[in-house]
Formats: C-alpha cells, sequence, structure tokens
C-alpha cells in the first residue's frame, strides 16, 4: 500500500488519466464531426441538384441576350428574333403564328415576368409615381 501523502497523488494521477482519456474521446469525435459535415457539404456542393438551376438556365440572361449588341438588359424587353404583332396578323395567319410561338414552361414564365418589369417601369419606378399602383393591387385583389 502507498503511502498517505502518495496515494492522494497516485489517486489525483489516475483521476486525470481518466480525464485525459474523456477529452482524448471528445477531441477524436469532434474531428470526426468536423470531417463528416466537410464531407457533407463536399457531396452537397458536387450534388447534381446543387447545379440544376444553372444547368437548365433559370435565372440566367437569355440566350438571345448579347451585351455588346443590346447594352445593359432590361427585364422588360424580349431579345428575341420579332414577330409579327397579333394586331396586324390577318385571319388566316393567326393559326401559322401560334405554331411559331415557342410555349415552353419557361419561355411562359419569362413571358409574364417581362409583363410584370413593363407594368412596373411605368407605374411603380417612374420618379413621379402616383397611387396607380396601389389602386391596382387593391383592385386586382
Amino acid at each position: 500500500m502507498a503511502p498517505p501523502h502518495q496515494a492522494g497523488a497516485a489517486r489525483a494521477s489516475a483521476e486525470e488519466n481518466g480525464a485525459d482519456e474523456n477529452n482524448c474521446d471528445n477531441t477524436c469525435r469532434l474531428i470526426v464531426t468536423q470531417q463528416q459535415i466537410k464531407t457533407n457539404v463536399k457531396k452537397i456542393q458536387n450534388y447534381s441538384a446543387a447545379g440544376l438551376y444553372k444547368g437548365n438556365g433559370i435565372g440566367d440572361y437569355p440566350t438571345e441576350y448579347n451585351p455588346k449588341v443590346h447594352g445593359p438588359y432590361d427585364p422588360a424587353r424580349f431579345y428575341g428574333t420579332p414577330h409579327t404583332p397579333f394586331s396586324e396578323l390577318k385571319l388566316c395567319e393567326v393559326v401559322q403564328w401560334l405554331k411559331c410561338r415557342n410555349k415552353s414552361p419557361k419561355s411562359t414564365v419569362a413571358l409574364f415576368s417581362r409583363a410584370y418589369w413593363r407594368w412596373s417601369h411605368q407605374y411603380v419606378q417612374p420618379k413621379r409615381t402616383t397611387a396607380a399602383p396601389l389602386i391596382q393591387g387593391i383592385v386586382a385583389q
């Protein structure tokens, strides 16, 4: 049996070793957790769904837009090839005119986006706006 003054030291040493083992376990768990987080973040960044919006052009400029030709981007402008306005069509040309239009969901969303920006530029964003956008919003509800 150890002398009393050494017995306390031995007990304290054993407690420190146990505490060190617990600290080591916690540190190892923390390192493993950090590595798992980094791995998961890399997986998410490399996941094809993360690039889903980049791949299909949502949020990009229209493919027809060329900054050297068109200048600053205007979201209210159609950058495709101009078609004959509907008001200038003859009755026999309407079916052909409808067939040549792009009816994809993306082009439909772009159509409504352009309409919104035209309305916004005309009623909401001028220097001296009126109560017209508020009244239109109330009536629309």
